[in-house]
């Protein structure tokens, strides 16, 4: 391979491998072509990610989709590349191979190495990530830290007052005021989180728990409107296909 592409490895979604070649010979022929190096300490920690067992040795041609992510997921981890373009990379884990593959993530950035991470599962981003991009129809919708994304949202809180809750809707930034008996809930716009607080205590707060948004409700955010879509558009094919046609 070219000398940059010898400092990248990649997994993509549905990985392709020669079917007459077993899992490990596949992998072997890969680094090759690659003019990849891969370490045995490294590939011993991505079969145990993988749990693939015996499997590794048997023919590509048997393999399940989730044995072949899992050997594309061998392949990335295993070599010593600067730069690893992961996809979906957890697709077919369990959830106890999924935490030693975070494990394993953290220590390929505490060596120095960088990870291009694509993922539909928001906890393992959340939970992984030093900078992420929000991408909405092929465009970058929102980028940063997490803790910058969220500085520029709401935060939730959820309060029980000794005084009645009045006159906090007519605070600014407040969303989904909630307030049942000496209990409220609602969300609050960061800019606006001191001048509710402070009312709060004005009511006089015998509990208080806050909560800065998650990655799934930043994500969902941005998605919101598509989501509010789909009962329309659900109808409308339902209907189109009463009389027969498509």
């Amino acid at each position: 391979g070219s000398p940059l592409l010898r400092r990248v490895g990649s997994l993509v979604e549905s990985p392709g491998f020669v079917p007459h070649l077993s899992g490990m010979e596949n992998l072997r022929a890969y680094w090759l072509a690659g003019g990849q190096k891969m370490s045995e300490a490294n590939l011993d920690a991505a079969l145990a990610i993988a749990d693939l067992g015996n499997a590794i040795h048997r023919k590509a041609r048997t393999y399940s989709k989730g044995n072949r992510q899992k050997v594309g997921l061998v392949a990335a981890l295993a070599s010593d590349a600067e730069l690893l373009l992961l996809d979906e990379p957890t697709s077919g884990l369990d959830p106890l191979m999924e935490a030693v593959f975070q494990d394993c993530i953290r220590e390929v950035k505490a060596q120095g190495r960088t990870v291009l991470l694509s993922s539909h599962i928001l906890a393992e981003v959340e939970a992984l990530c030093d900078r992420l991009s929000i991408i909405r129809l092929g465009r970058s919708e929102q980028s940063g830290t997490l803790q910058e994304m969220r500085h520029l949202t709401r935060t939730s809180i959820t309060a029980e007052l000794k005084a009645p809750a009045v006159d906090l809707d007519s605070l600014p930034g407040i969303h989904g005021l909630v307030i049942h008996n000496s209990q409220v809930h609602v969300d609050v716009d960061s800019e606006h989180l001191d001048e509710v607080v402070r009312r709060l205590s004005e009511l006089g707060v015998t509990t208080l728990v806050s909560h800065p948004p998650t990655l799934e409700e930043l994500f969902l955010r941005h998605y919101g409107d598509e989501l509010a879509k789909e009962p329309e558009r659900g109808t409308a094919e339902a209907a189109s296909g009463r009389d027969g046609r498509t």
